[in-house]
């Protein structure tokens, strides 16, 4: 099974083959749309990751609102709502075995987000939404191409006065938002008790180690206007050419660690409030993913996590 590390913008079709439908809805219709289906295939594809699961969808938390502690066993994915997102609809091919997909696409034309519907039952639901959802004529996807950032100290500024203070959804919002640009140029601002560098060469390691001890941990992937977390035990570990590839018991995360040139470790918050965090970056300063401890586990858990990942630097 191979995986590919990011999309590009919505394939256009001509001749035989499915069709492809631009809706008229943005991620908040997507968030209320997503938890009326029995079964999903849900995949967030980022910056040299993504993460893929099978099951139900929680609701989905939208930009600004507060953070869930945890979505069971649901699919869990936090959305930036009017944003110049855009949502495609291709229909099922029952003929070749296709599912019908939902493809949620970012203000750049990629693709962050997609579901695959199977079962008929899921099929004929979104089907009775659509025509509600019709647009017309669809709009021009842009170019794939990520904006220039221009180092902010008036940023730097506030996130040295705040950090400490922030709520867990406002620590989301930074890689929510931007892709978590403006967010990785401050970290070297902080001080080293709230951000220090971590040799990302250890990455391997760790994550063989977390799967051999069984600690359940969360790991999330980030597009601009989605993100998408899971908390599981890794089961597994193994490389399919390039790729990492963690597998659980309701999906997979692939990673993609010789793309990782910065590794941050980051804590936040007071007592049982506070969060460490492994933040991974890219070349261009996008994040990429990120680990942390399983909140839904009890503090004992996340302790174990603390004391692991604040070992590592």
């Amino acid at each position: 099974m191979t995986f590919h590390t990011c999309c590009g913008p919505m394939p256009c079709h001509h001749g035989a083959g499915p069709e492809v439908r631009q809706l008229a809805a943005d991620a908040e219709t997507l968030a209320m749309v997503l938890p009326v289906f029995g079964r999903a295939v849900a995949t967030t594809i980022g910056p040299h990751a993504l993460i893929s699961e099978t099951g139900s969808y929680a609701a989905a938390e939208l930009a600004g609102q507060p953070s869930r502690p945890g979505t069971g066993s649901r699919i869990g994915l936090r959305l930036a709502a009017g944003r110049g997102e855009r949502l495609f609809y291709i229909p099922a091919d029952p003929a070749r075995r296709r599912p019908a997909t939902l493809h949620l696409i970012d203000p750049l034309g990629r693709i962050a987000h997609r579901t695959e519907l199977a079962a008929p039952e899921d099929i004929l639901m979104l089907s009775s939404m659509l025509p509600e959802l019709d647009p017309g004529v669809p709009d021009p996807i842009a170019p794939e191409e990520d904006p220039p950032r221009v180092l902010s100290l008036p940023a730097i500024r506030q996130a040295r006065a705040q950090w400490w203070f922030c709520s867990a959804c406002r620590h989301q919002d930074d890689f929510l938002l931007d892709g978590g640009g403006q967010r990785r140029d401050c970290l070297p601002h902080l001080g080293a008790t709230a951000a220090r560098r971590v040799e990302p060469g250890i990455l391997p390691s760790l994550l063989e180690h977390l799967s051999h001890r069984g600690l359940p941990f969360t790991r999330a992937v980030a597009r601009l206007g989605c993100m998408h977390a899971m908390s599981e035990v890794v089961e597994e570990t193994a490389q399919d050419g390039r790729m990492t590839v963690l597998r659980s018991g309701s999906g997979l995360m692939a990673i993609d660690l010789s793309a990782v040139r910065q590794c941050w470790l980051t804590r936040w918050g007071h007592g049982v409030n506070g969060l460490v965090m492994l933040e991974l970056y890219d070349a261009k300063g996008r994040c990429i993913g990120y680990f942390g401890a399983d909140t839904r586990n009890g503090l004992a858990t996340r302790q174990e996590w603390d004391r692991l990942a604040t070992g590592l630097a």
